[in-house]
């Protein structure tokens, strides 16, 4: 009897130890109810031993016949085995459990890694395509800038090709005959001058001037008009030049027969010239350079008429003035070539290409028959006749009205009147 008693409280005893740890490792509900049991039966086994105890001899050897040990403490120690092993399989199923959790976040782990790699692997690939297209840009950079220094150096050379083949096959000097011109304004501001209508005050003028749009206006004189139409001219571009507006002209300088006298197309080159000195810089930032094979090959009025739109772009107001006079007819290629078409061509084709150049022409005439075979209404409306003037000179009279030498002059302050007048 002694002899179990022993056995089972050492197996107890061994066994405490663990179910405390397991207890405090995995302290679930499930594992805290299994150590109240094997808690309970310990209590029990212990009941049973302490009475066993304190039994005398007699009831020792009484109670081993009717209550042996098998009988008395086999079933209390097969439920703390029984609870023992429960506290167990808790506990490895606890480890279980762990080992599982571990695993999850293990493959957790490696999920992001695998992701963070990948995301470093797309990272790279990335870098590697920016620095690829980096280089690809940085060529074609290179490329482009030289492409453009190409462009500019081969515009310049056709600028100048065409300025040859302008001033080359041209004997007009426009600075010099303005200052012909000017000259021989001066001269005849101290001699007997006539007092003409101002048709610069007219309405069509002033209609003309005030108009946002390309406009054609056109002075239509006679051979007694032809110093006061002149004497504008020479006022109106002297005018402009001081408010620094482009203007371009072409003014008849000597008195020159038809055979001595510039072409049509001599007088176009000219003007084409004077632009290209002007708008010299627009033209070389352009994107496609001017042409050198059609100035080549342009023969006709309408070719150059087409030329002398073409070099106008880039410029927003400008101004021409024309002398028909100073051209001889009988070089014209086209029996049915008229100025004043050939300049509303160059309105219409500036509007057709959507430029928003404004280009304001005045055709002027004294004597010949340019303006008098003019069959359209609209162009006929466009014509301001200056009817001859009547004389009145001042060695005779001796001195004019102040209003008068406002609109004449005399000595050095003749074009000082006309200037109050046409301001534009």
């Amino acid at each position: 009897m002694t002899k179990c008693l022993a056995k089972g409280l050492c197996q107890i005893a061994d066994s405490l130890p663990k179910i405390q740890f397991a207890a405090t490792l995995y302290p679930t509900e499930r594992m805290k109810q299994a150590v109240s049991e094997l808690y309970a039966y310990t209590v029990r086994f212990l009941i049973r031993a302490q009475d066993w105890y304190e039994e005398s001899k007699l009831l020792h050897a009484f109670h081993s016949f009717t209550r042996p040990v098998e009988l008395r403490y086999a079933d209390i120690i097969e439920e703390v085995e029984a609870c023992t092993q429960s506290v167990y399989g808790l506990a490895t199923a606890g480890a279980q459990a762990e080992q599982r959790d571990i695993h999850l976040e293990l493959q957790e782990v490696r999920k992001t890694q695998n992701e963070s790699v990948s995301l470093f692997v797309e990272m790279r690939q990335m870098m590697i395509s920016l620095d690829y297209s980096l280089s690809n840009i940085a060529h074609q950079s290179l490329n482009l800038s030289a492409q453009i220094d190409t462009n500019e150096r081969l515009s310049d050379i056709q600028v100048s090709e065409v300025m040859n083949i302008t001033s080359r096959t041209s004997s007009i000097d426009a600075m010099k005959s303005l200052q012909y011109c000017v000259f021989m304004r001066n001269r005849r501001s101290s001699r007997p001058s006539f007092v003409s209508h101002p048709f610069w005050l007219e309405e069509k003028f002033q209609t003309w001037k005030s108009m946002p749009a390309s406009s054609l206006i056109m002075v239509k004189g006679n051979y007694t008009s032809r110093f006061e139409i002149k004497n504008f001219c020479v006022d109106a571009i002297q005018l402009l030049r001081d408010a620094r507006v482009p203007i371009f002209w072409a003014l008849r300088t000597t008195e020159q027969d038809a055979i001595q006298a510039p072409s049509v197309t001599d007088i176009l080159k000219n003007l084409i010239c004077q632009v290209l000195r002007l708008n010299i810089l627009t033209q070389n930032e352009r994107s496609l350079a001017l042409s050198c094979s059609k100035f080549h090959g342009a023969e006709t009025e309408a070719q150059w008429f087409d030329l002398l739109g073409s070099v106008l772009a880039g410029l927003p107001q400008i101004y021409i003035i024309v002398d028909v006079e100073a051209a001889s007819p009988i070089y014209a290629s086209s029996k049915v070539f008229s100025w004043p078409l050939g300049f509303l061509n160059v309105f219409k084709k500036l509007s057709e290409r959507g430029l928003k150049t404004v280009v304001k022409v005045v055709l002027v005439s004294y004597g010949s028959t340019v303006f008098q075979d003019l069959t359209q209404k609209d162009l006929q409306d466009c014509v301001i006749s200056v009817g001859r003037a009547q004389s009145t000179s001042l060695a005779t009279r001796g001195k004019v009205s102040s209003r008068q030498r406002g609109m004449t002059g005399a000595g050095r302050g003749y074009g000082r009147g006309r200037r109050e007048h046409f301001a534009f």
